[in-house]
């Protein structure tokens, strides 16, 4: 009797085991029919491929094409470079009696540089001087006589060579004074530059005279680093070159004053293009009266380009597919859902909107999110980014 009790529990477990079983069986097949809903759900609103190869549309997020200009402006990076190295020569050969100024110095326009003994230079303007009123008194000698004879010529009283005698004569004494007249001219600008003074402001990078030396007029007795103005130079890509001309406005911040911003004019354009950076050179000048600013100090340089250039169109900078910096391309959803792959010409960033200046029209929608995932001419479902 015990043992057919024992067989009925075995069956009943067996029943029990069978039926958990078969539950878990069904669970795990429901279970696995939900997920899979979910994840094809899933694919169908965040998969391309999956809803062009299910035919359907493709969820992606568009804005319109704002009628907003956009500022046309480059940022690069700038360098500050001497105006150019002057050389400054002495109007004569002359012994120096003052050297006052050394390597490092700053100068401003009319500082004194070198002063020269002015007894020899004195000395050479009276002497000069005193040889133009000889060489005057000459030649009014020679301008009567020439008169005289032509008057005895005119009586025949002398002959023809007695008249060109006295006209050589005049010639002589004339170009004489003229000669005598430059030399007197000569030596009062020399006198005149006994002091030589700077030109233009800068900075002293070398001085080869001394106290009590004669210095040679062949050779250069101090050289100016010109800083006043000063040149910024800038690189830019050589595709924003057609973008530059004289006179355009830059804005430019330096390390060494990171409080103030400085503003300057384009002056002149390089000639060549950088094979290694693929750029240009573009020089703008800049006010330094205080002399503050020196060659070699860098910053960021804010360029703005061609006012005519900037269009009132503006979009999403990271709806740009393939950016090169002038030209890109976007996805644009047509009146029927279609994604359109349209070239754009783009000009000018600002706060994370591109200007647009061809390609595009105020009111088109353009694709910001799941654009890189599309193909021309597929469906789309848009839904515009507020």
């Amino acid at each position: 009797m015990s043992d057919s009790k024992g067989n009925k529990s075995k069956k009943s477990e067996k029943l029990i085991s069978g039926f958990l079983l078969i539950l878990l069986l069904l669970t795990l097949i429901v279970m696995g029919f939900w997920a899979v809903n979910i994840v094809s759900s899933h694919l169908k609103s965040n998969s391309a491929s999956f809803a062009r190869d299910n035919n359907s549309p493709i969820p992606v997020k568009t804005v319109s094409v704002e009628n907003k200009p956009v500022s046309a402006s480059l940022v690069t990076q700038a360098m500050l470079v001497e105006n150019q190295e002057l050389e400054i020569f002495p109007t004569s050969n002359s012994l120096v009696k003052a050297v006052h100024v050394q390597v490092g110095d700053l100068v401003k326009k009319g500082d004194s540089l070198v002063t020269f003994h002015s007894e020899l230079l004195k000395a050479k303007v009276e002497l000069e001087r005193s040889m133009t009123d000889i060489s005057k008194e000459e030649y009014d000698d020679a301008v009567r006589n020439f008169e005289k004879v032509k008057g005895l010529f005119e009586k025949n009283l002398v002959g023809q060579d007695e008249l060109t005698k006295a006209t050589l004569n005049e010639k002589l004494a004339n170009s004489k004074l003229i000669n005598s007249q430059y030399n007197l001219t000569a030596a009062e600008f020399e006198y005149s530059q006994v002091e030589i003074k700077a030109p233009v402001g800068g900075v002293v990078t070398s001085v080869s005279a001394f106290e009590n030396t004669l210095v040679q007029m062949s050779t250069s007795i101090v050289n100016l680093s010109v800083t006043n103005p000063i040149y910024v130079e800038a690189k830019v890509a050589q595709r924003y070159f057609s973008d530059l001309s004289l006179g355009q406005m830059v804005t430019l911040n330096l390390d060494a004053f990171p409080d103030k911003t400085y503003h300057a004019e384009i002056l002149r354009l390089g000639y060549e293009v950088d094979q290694v950076s693929d750029t240009v050179s573009v020089y703008a000048k800049l006010d330094n009266p205080l002399l503050k600013l020196r060659p070699g100090m860098g910053g960021i340089a804010n360029i703005e380009l061609n006012a005519s250039e900037t269009q009132g169109l503006r979009i999403p900078a990271i709806s740009l597919l393939g950016s090169n910096g002038r030209n890109a391309f976007v996805f644009v959803v047509d009146n029927n859902n279609v994604a359109r792959l349209k070239e754009v010409s783009i000009v000018g960033y600002e706060q994370g909107f591109v200007g647009i200046k061809s390609g595009l029209e105020a009111g088109d929608n353009v694709v910001v999110v799941g654009q890189q995932a599309l193909i021309d001419g597929d469906t789309v479902e848009s839904k515009d980014e507020t």
